[in-house]
């Protein structure tokens, strides 16, 4: 009987070994290290049908994201990487991959199980990456409304596309191996005109097409520097919003160029809360962390 219960114990450990190999893994990764050029370009990665993965001018925080994804959590913050080497966030690399084949014809997106599997072993297996999820409390500044009768400021205003629809019909065409309509917006968009369906940054300012209440404080984050900014405006819906600020770090314009700062730009955060209705408040929340316990810079092939 002792001997049938330990082969069987035997048995369980040896499925355990198993499962945790079973981890699916690209069958081909070629990276490249890249420049990234001044002026605008594609930045992101992308599961393409017919079991292709492409990275296009990623760096380590991007990737480290994609593999940490949790299905309805917002992405990590780069400030709620921790132990970041320097290179993180200044080398750049191209990547393609090729899905393993037992994957099949499944149409994958960036935030599915399977996908996020597929980049952490990418990074486990190219960058040598140890890391671990914490959470830990932190400083965050809260997106709040900044008037008690809920009116939005005159730079925000309801989306003029439903930009969540295009985004389900790109999908399903994707699935159904059928030609994906147009990209919701392409080129630079004309002076004072909002993309649908996409935005465009400048320093002191951006402007943004169907985009959500998550999707603005992503953007806000990006000028709240070395923050963290939490959607608190219980908002629902899609917005075109404009906001203009001056950048904390004075930016120097080329002469005649159209995306000058204006000289008597407000700050940030007066300027949400004058263009947008919105506020931002300094609170402390409880934040997932990722933890880099060891990361290598990858070889190229």
């Amino acid at each position: 009987m002792r001997k049938a219960i330990v082969a069987a114990a035997v048995l369980a450990f040896g499925a355990s070994l198993v499962a945790q190999d079973a981890s699916p893994r690209f069958e081909v990764v070629s990276i490249k290290p890249v420049t990234l050029a001044p002026g605008p370009g594609i930045i992101g990665m992308q599961f393409q049908p017919g079991g292709r993965f492409v990275g296009t001018r990623v760096n380590l925080t991007i990737l480290l994201n994609a593999a940490f994804r949790e299905p309805d959590q917002p992405a990590v913050r780069p400030n709620e990487i921790l132990n970041l080497p320097p290179w993180a966030t200044t080398e750049y690399y191209s990547i393609e991959a090729r899905e393993p084949p037992e994957l099949g014809d499944q149409q994958l997106n960036a935030t599915s199980p399977t996908a996020v599997a597929l980049v952490r072993s990418l990074l486990e297996d190219r960058f040598k990456l140890q890391a671990h999820l914490e959470t830990r409390e932190m400083q965050v500044y809260a997106l709040k409304l900044a008037r008690s009768d809920g009116r939005l400021g005159p730079n925000m205003k309801p989306a003029a596309v439903d930009c969540q629809a295009l985004a389900r019909e790109r999908a399903a065409a994707a699935a159904a191996g059928h030609p994906m309509p147009p990209p919701f917006a392409s080129g630079p968009p004309a002076p004072g005109v909002i993309p649908p369906c996409g935005g465009i940054m400048r320093p002191g300012e951006f402007a943004a097409g169907g985009t959500t209440a998550g999707g603005l404080t992503s953007l806000i984050a990006g000028a709240v520097q070395g923050a963290t900014v939490v959607d608190h405006t219980g908002l629902a819906g899609s917005y075109d919003v404009t906001l203009r600020w001056a950048p904390d770090t004075p930016v120097r314009a080329a002469p005649g160029a159209s995306n000058a700062v204006m000289p008597d730009a407000p700050s940030i955060f007066t300027a949400v809360e004058e263009q947008l209705g919105l506020k931002l408040e300094s609170a402390r929340e409880q934040r997932r962390v990722i933890v880099v316990d060891h990361v290598e810079q990858p070889k190229a092939d």
